[in-house]
């Protein structure tokens, strides 16, 4: 399996799991150089669908 995908993987998972966690893994995987690259991803998360206790187990 390609790196790539496996940050992916992580990132979907953290999204659900840990909001802060996601934001911090995803400042490295992603090289954030710039806060709006921050502000991106705290959008992304402000506007994304809730995750329900189902979610925890697909």
């Amino acid at each position: 399996m390609p790196a790539r995908e496996i940050g992916e993987l992580v990132m979907h998972e953290l999204k659900k799991l840990d909001k802060i966690a996601y934001i911090r893994f995803a400042s490295v995987y992603k090289s954030f150089q710039e806060p709006d690259d921050f502000r991106d991803v705290l959008h992304d998360l402000e506007h994304a669908p809730p995750h329900g206790v189902d979610d925890l187990f697909k």
